[in-house]
């Protein structure tokens, strides 16, 4: 993440909070890994400038603001 790739998502607190309240179950991190890049996939014929890091970015401030 901080070398500014757009291609990678950070596995951290905030994405595992996340996907196990999305699907109901705690993911170890390569399951976290790849739902997020499916979901990416399924975003990206939608919105065909979206880069894997902006969505990473996107669902951590949602976790930030949700935890309020």
């Amino acid at each position: 993440m901080l070398i500014g790739s757009d291609c990678h998502i950070k596995p951290d607190r905030m994405m595992a909070r996340f996907t196990s309240t999305a699907l109901g179950r705690t993911l170890n991190e390569d399951e976290m890994v790849e739902v997020i890049r499916g979901a990416y996939r399924l975003l990206k014929g939608e919105y065909p400038k979206l880069r894997l890091r902006a969505l990473d970015y996107a669902i951590w401030l949602y976790q930030r603001e949700t935890r309020k």
